[in-house]
């Protein structure tokens, strides 16, 4: 490859346990990666080298006796055939994890599992370098990566141009020239899911012609989906409200009423296809993506303003945390009885001593 990764990731890692110590230990003691090799993309220099507590990596033929559960990230290399058994993949990001993908995984499965969200043109990319902007240097995914709105990504031959079945889909890195040349200029895109995210790459992660800068901005991206997907996870303990009655766990409901309003965006639920989410503690209701963006804002109902974790994590939070309920006060002592009172005047009354004689 020409690039030492191990020592592109070490600079990722000093700058983030400089800027973001509190994140940076939370990944590195708690945050798990797994990586899957793809046919055409290997992705072991990536995940040997993230600053993580436990980073594996297997083939698709170990993906049925692997407990995808435990892990934060899964990463995929670009792969060309059909994968069995990618349904867990599904169930695994609906249930909170994170996937990101590179390349060919668009075409080869990423298309067949999410057909009404995301899929691709028929017309093959001819590889290439591609000038790409970034829509935001501020957007989570590429945050502190680099300064540069834009910057060459290296596509392959044979890939297939994205094609954005849901508007909605953040396009976090386009391309004029690709948008000309196939239609659609999608690079890199985000788009949730379940309770998880699915992050596609066009470009693989660590391609052959990058330079050293351009490894550095995808360790970096890596990096911050790892960071995202670990804080989302892992509730963090400085929010955490003293008493536990100032949470609210939301879950995922059939809405019984369509013209209800939506407490982020409020608009109502009429003609909406997706997922709704509930407030477990005032019963005010959510789109999937506005619960999101909620809860990335400051994680507090818009309605009640308690706390929003999913329930799905009730568990593991009541397991590690230990409520701190208001004590009632003292009940008063009881007052003392009459005869009690009596008693002890006749024990403290002196007898006076008897007269002399005579």
């Amino acid at each position: 490859m020409g690039v030492d990764l191990k020592k592109i990731y070490a600079k990722v890692a000093e700058k983030k346990q400089a800027e973001k110590r509190k994140v940076f230990v939370k990944v590195s003691n708690n945050g798990a990666v797994l990586g899957i090799n793809g046919r055409i993309e290997k992705v072991e220099g990536a995940v040997k080298n993230l600053y993580a507590n436990q980073k594996d990596i297997i083939d698709f033929s170990k993906l049925g006796a692997t407990d995808l559960s435990k892990y934060h990230v899964i990463l995929i290399g670009s792969h060309d055939k059909k994968v069995p058994l990618a349904d867990r993949l599904k169930k695994y990001i609906e249930e909170g994890g994170f996937l990101v993908t590179t390349a060919r995984c668009l075409d080869s499965f990423i298309a067949d599992l999410f057909p009404d969200i995301i899929t691709y043109e028929k017309q093959q990319i001819k590889g290439g370098a591609f000038k790409g902007e970034i829509s935001s240097l501020e957007h989570p995914l590429f945050r502190g990566a680099t300064k540069k709105k834009a910057m060459k990504f290296w596509i392959e031959d044979n890939c297939h141009p994205i094609k954005k079945v849901k508007p909605d889909i953040d396009e976090v890195v386009s391309s004029k020239k690709l948008e000309k040349k196939y239609g659609s200029g999608a690079m890199i895109v985000a788009l949730n899911y379940g309770a998880g995210m699915i992050v596609h790459m066009l470009p693989k992660l660590h391609p052959p012609q990058s330079n050293e800068q351009g490894h550095y901005v995808s360790a970096y991206l890596l990096s911050n989906i790892l960071d995202e997907a670990v804080n989302k996870a892992i509730p963090d303990e400085i929010r955490m409200p003293s008493d536990m009655r100032q949470m609210a766990y939301v879950n995922m409901v059939i809405i019984d009423d369509p013209s209800k309003n939506c407490a982020f965006c409020k608009s109502t639920f009429k003609e909406y296809e997706g997922k709704v989410f509930r407030c477990g503690s005032c019963g005010e209701h959510y789109h999937e993506f506005c619960i999101e963006q909620q809860l990335a804002r400051d994680g507090t109902c818009r309605k009640c303003g308690k706390l929003m974790i999913y329930e799905k994590f009730k568990e593991a939070i009541n397991s590690v945390y230990e409520p701190q309920y208001f004590q009632p006060p003292a009940p008063p002592p009881e007052p003392k009885k009459e005869e009690e009172k009596e008693e002890k005047k006749e024990e403290k009354k002196v007898e006076p001593p008897p007269p002399p004689p005579g």
